[in-house]
């Protein structure tokens, strides 16, 4: 049965030309719900570094070799477009806080090395599809859509696209395992 349902085999990892750092709260690292997890899977090159009540937590190395950006949605940053990517004078290193909204903010806002570097936000206007958990934030997105968008904006949208459909094929049978795993009704499941 857990083969069923686990996408590890499924996947065809991407390379992309954007790094992707994502600080993670040392408490959201467990969760079965982690779309981080999943992230890694499709683009192996993203770097996590945990952040919260960890004992010797590492800090975040900014190389000058790149243009950092933090993808955080505060009102007053710029729109992540492809336009405003063309003006990047460096590779993007895209830096993306994960853990509830309270986690983040605190994240970006306290760490010296990140409350200097710009932010940008995305615009989205279809609403999530992460139905697994309570969304603290009207119109929130959850990492892995994050992530997606803002990919779609550097690298266009076929990134895009893959990244949202392995994400939809994740919803689907977690949700289907917490239904009471009925085979008749698993998603692309044939008999």
């Amino acid at each position: 049965m857990l083969k069923i349902v686990c996408l590890c085999s499924i996947i065809k990892s991407i390379t992309i030309h954007t790094h992707i750092q994502i600080l993670m709260h040392s408490l959201e690292y467990k969760k079965t719900t982690n779309t981080v997890r999943l992230l890694k899977l499709i683009i192996p090159e993203t770097e996590l570094t945990l952040f919260g009540r960890l004992e010797g937590a590492s800090e975040l190395c900014i190389p000058d070799s790149v243009t950092p950006l933090v993808l955080y949605p505060e009102p007053s940053a710029p729109v992540l477009t492809k336009e405003f990517v063309e003006k990047c004078p460096k590779p993007i290193m895209l830096i993306v806080p994960d853990g509830t909204w309270t986690q983040a903010k605190k994240l970006i806002h306290r760490r010296e090395n990140l409350y200097k570097v710009p932010r940008v936000r995305i615009q989205r206007y279809e609403p999530s599809q992460y139905f697994l958990r309570r969304n603290q934030e009207e119109n929130g997105l959850c990492t892995l859509e994050a992530v997606a968008e803002a990919l779609g904006a550097i690298e266009g949208s076929e990134i895009k696209n893959k990244l949202l459909h392995y994400l939809d094929m994740m919803v689907s049978r977690v949700i289907w395992t917490r239904e009471g795993c009925n085979p008749q009704t698993f998603p692309g499941l044939k008999s």
